[in-house]
């Protein structure tokens, strides 16, 4: 028997359902808890940092700065917004840029203030006030790329209703053409078909399925070609549809909350929210969600790896040509020529300053110098000589590859010089003079021709030697990079994609983001390199955070032997070691977190490692829940090696309910995995043996989530690397120029 509440019941699940997905989209939401307009975050982690600041020469500036930070706290964001408070956003940015443009001249006042302090902690004050301007200043680019969003709000409400091609990409039964099995599998399409043509369809399953297509789609991977064919199989109009998919319109202040979350701690639940927002901005078809898009990733998705290499160092691995021995066969002139040659030269490197791309010009300088017996007409004519040549090739690294199309160009000098002369009528009176006579007449008319000839063909060979020896070493190369370093960064969904690629009269530079679409990379200030080295690296902490994220340990479960082979994996190859790593891992099982099962921090000069598990047993004994260990390394140099050597706080376990005796028995798991020290060859016999020198680390600095290494052969320079404390290091600022990311 139906109730007489049946229907009005029913009603109320109806409205309830219809009002889930007609709920209004506004750009910015009201506090829920108050009814009121939202304000504008606090950037807490930056009002802390200027806090820092008081009874020094930086108080001043400090405290204009955060009192304007605080002042945009006290904006609502509506909707809508009101015209009054939009024009304080954009008065209070243009302020606060005020402030960073400041920051050389706080600097300053700093290092005259602050001279009764130690160098040392003047330098780290310093370091701190170009910090808090980094920080400054990434917000200020986003903010202002936000305002064209906040700005369509003013005196007008956001439709309560999503764009009916939104609705159609999410309810629509989407087609391909035909296309190889390859294609079909790299671009994940029948993932794709099965969530659009689903009879029972997922809103959410249907978005990630549309992102990680795209994703594919407009790789930083592809070849200009690949893309090409990819634009001419896909219909625009799905491409479209699978773009308003992927995004969603965006609320402000929420968007500004999870952005201030990950800078106050960066965590992969605060990158998962964060880059959610970012994938919402940067597949969206409106030109304000592309700019925010862009600032992201200029800021949040920045290059986490860097390499410069000084053209000196690329000299000294050039590798040496050995001098090689040839027969001459020849015809010149009608004269059948015949002897060896004898070619030796050396190899160089100069750099060609580009500030798009690397460009090098490869010269071969050498000498040719042949024993040669010319026969003709009845005379056997012995000659000497001595050619010089240099050959010129230009290279190219850009973002498209390697261009390694032009011709070779050379120059070349030829001398001969005629030592002996027979004929057949050497033993005639008179005839024999005579015939000597003309022949040596003709072969000096003949000098001028027989040179340029000769000239030619040096020119010719040498030219034919450059060029194959740079496609083979080329052809070496690409197959080194791709099976050692992009055939795996593929097969972990890690895109390396070029930031920035450049020539300076003095060294190479290559900044790589190397994060999926659906990751975060750097966003905090790298630390300078030591000035004059040979080679310098800088990697964040993201690099290894993002690999993690890709090994498959979120929310799995492992023995103490596969957690140990993930680590071994981790670390990547044999230049690294562990004392004792043939210990048996002890009969233990760990089930990890979903987020951040591992995570590794690079700061304050030590190496973090954090396990986030949700559950871990000891064979049949107690299973604990919810368990947190850490440990913490501190480097040291050893020339050319790292040396990570476990800190005094050794194993520190955060858990529920942790007994004493839970504690001892936990440490004694984890001393096995984590063992007391590792040693990192980061240069290997084969680069000391191609430099020429013996080489050394004279650098190393961890520091914001960043590691910097530098290295040079300068023996002043390795033993104060060598030292157990390293000073502060200045932050760069080359981060302003990065280049044009792949949001576009």
């Amino acid at each position: 028997m139906r109730s007489r509440f049946d229907v009005p019941l029913r009603l109320f699940v109806v409205a309830c359902v219809l009002a889930a997905f007609m709920r209004p989209n506004f750009l910015n939401a009201a506090d829920s808890s108050t009814g009121e307009p939202a304000s504008w975050p606090a950037s807490s982690k930056l009002l802390e940092q200027l806090e820092q600041f008081q009874d020094t020469p930086a108080e001043a500036w400090a405290t204009s700065t955060r009192d304007l930070l605080n002042s945009m706290s006290a904006v609502k964001l509506g909707p809508p917004i009101k015209p009054a408070d939009l024009q304080t956003i954009q008065t209070r940015i243009a302020q606060l840029r005020r402030q960073s443009q400041r920051v050389t001249d706080v600097a300053r006042s700093l290092q005259k203030g602050t001279a009764l302090r130690s160098t040392a902690a003047t330098s780290e004050l310093v370091n701190r006030v170009y910090q808090i301007q980094y920080g400054l200043d990434r917000r200020i680019a986003v903010w202002s790329s936000l305002s064209g969003i906040v700005a369509a709000t003013v005196d007008s409400a956001v439709s309560s209703q999503p764009r009916a091609a939104f609705m159609l990409a999410k309810h629509g039964r989407i087609r391909f053409q035909a296309l190889d099995d390859e294609w079909t599998e790299y671009l994940l399409l029948d993932d794709l078909k099965r969530e659009f043509n689903s009879l029972n369809p997922d809103v959410d399953r249907q978005k990630n399925a549309a992102r990680k297509t795209l994703s594919r789609i407009y790789s930083p991977v592809l070849k200009p070609e690949q893309h090409e064919y990819l634009q001419q199989i896909f219909d625009p109009q799905l491409i479209s549809i699978l773009r308003q998919s992927a995004s969603e319109p965006i609320a402000v202040e929420e968007f500004l909350q999870r952005m201030e979350q990950h800078e106050q701690h960066p965590t992969g639940a605060t990158e998962f929210r964060l880059n959610d927002v970012f994938q919402d901005l940067v597949w969206s078809e409106d030109s304000r969600d592309q700019a925010a898009a862009e600032a992201i990733q200029q800021h949040y998705r920045n290059a986490n790896v860097r390499l410069a290499v000084s053209g000196e160092l690329l000299n000294r691995m050039v590798p040496e040509i050995p001098a090689t021995r040839e027969p001459v066969s020849d015809q010149i002139l009608g004269a059948a020529v015949s002897g060896q040659s004898y070619i030796s030269n050396r190899l160089q490197v100069e750099l060609i300053p580009d500030p798009n791309q690397v460009q090098l010009r490869l010269q071969t300088v050498g000498t040719v110098r042949s024993n040669t017996v010319a026969r003709r007409d009845g005379f056997a004519i012995q000659n000497q000589g001595l050619a010089r040549f240099q050959v010129f090739q230009r290279l190219a690294f850009g973002r498209d590859g390697i261009d390694s199309s032009e011709t070779p160009v050379a120059y070349s000098t030829a001398n001969q010089r005629v030592v002996a002369m027979r004929s057949k009528l050497d033993g005639v009176p008179l005839f024999g003079r005579l015939a000597r006579k003309i022949a040596s007449q003709k072969i000096e008319d003949e000098a001028p021709r027989t040179q340029k000839l000769v000239q030619n063909k040096v020119e010719r060979q040498a030219s034919e030697r450059m060029q194959e020896k740079v496609e083979k070493e080329l052809r070496q190369m690409r197959g080194s990079l791709y099976n050692n370093v992009l055939q795996p960064l593929l097969a972990l969904d890690l895109e390396p994609e070029p930031v920035q690629m450049s020539t300076t009269e003095g060294e190479v530079i290559m900044r790589y983001r190397l994060a999926g679409r659906d990751q975060m990379a750097a966003s905090s200030a790298r630390p300078a390199a030591a000035a004059g080295s040979l080679c310098s690296c800088q990697v964040h902490e993201s690099v290894m955070n993002n690999v993690i994220m890709r090994m498959g340990l979120n929310g799995q479960t492992f023995t103490a032997k596969e957690l140990r082979d993930h680590f071994r994996d981790m670390f990547a190859t044999n230049e690294v070691t562990a004392v004792g790593e043939n210990d048996d891992p002890p009969e233990a099982e760990f089930e990890f977190a979903p987020l951040d099962p591992i995570r590794i921090r690079l700061n304050d000069q030590k190496v973090t490692v954090e396990l986030n598990l949700a559950s871990m047993q000891i064979g049949d004994g107690t299973k604990w829940k919810r368990l947190r260990v850490k440990t913490s390394y501190v480097p040291r140099v050893e020339n050319g090696t790292v040396v990570l050597v476990q800190s005094d706080e050794g194993i520190r376990l955060k858990g529920k309910r942790l007994r004493f005796s839970d504690q001892v028995a936990l440490r004694t798991v984890f001393e096995v995995m984590f063992k007391s020290e590792y040693r990192v060859n980061v240069l290997s016999d084969k680069i000391q043996r191609m430099a020429g020198s013996a080489l050394g680390i004279t650098q190393l600095v961890l520091t914001d989530g960043w590691v910097g290494v530098s290295i040079d052969d300068s023996p002043a320079s390795r033993t104060k690397a060598q030292q157990a404390s390293y000073p502060s290091q200045k932050f760069s600022r080359a981060r302003k120029r990065t280049a044009t990311s792949a949001a576009k």
